[in-house]
């Protein structure tokens, strides 16, 4: 599974470790601090989680694009440890927390379509 952030870069094969990292260093004001910060996750099924945050690991807009490129947000602001723990979730193969959070369904702007189709490989 694909892994990218702006905060560590781009990782092919990610693990627990390189998801874990990226969110490190919350002790002192460093790069993963900053708000704007863009976690996802990229399955090989193409399901991709994503993740912004907002300042101060906290704040945190979660999103799941399915294959088809429908997009479902999640309804509330999540902490870091929050995100972090459904990162690791989705990452080892467990989607259970899913029907745990409540979800908008936002139309795909084409900016996003692109996006996916460049990360899952399949640009036209």
């Amino acid at each position: 599974m694909r892994f990218e952030s702006n905060t560590i870069g781009n990782v092919e094969a990610s693990s627990e470790d390189d998801i874990l990292r990226a969110f490190e260093s919350r002790e002192s004001y460093d790069i993963a601090d900053w708000p704007g910060n863009v976690y996802a996750l990229l399955a090989d099924d193409g399901t991709v989680l994503s993740a912004v945050s907002g300042s101060h690991f906290k704040d945190f807009a979660l999103a799941i694009t399915d294959p088809n490129g429908t997009r479902q947000e999640g309804s509330r602001l999540m902490l870091a440890d929050e995100v972090l723990e459904i990162f690791i979730k989705f990452r080892n193969g467990d989607r259970t927390w899913i029907s745990a959070e409540t979800w908008r369904e936002r139309p795909t702007g084409m900016l996003q379509r692109l996006l996916s189709r460049v990360f899952s490989g399949g640009a036209r």
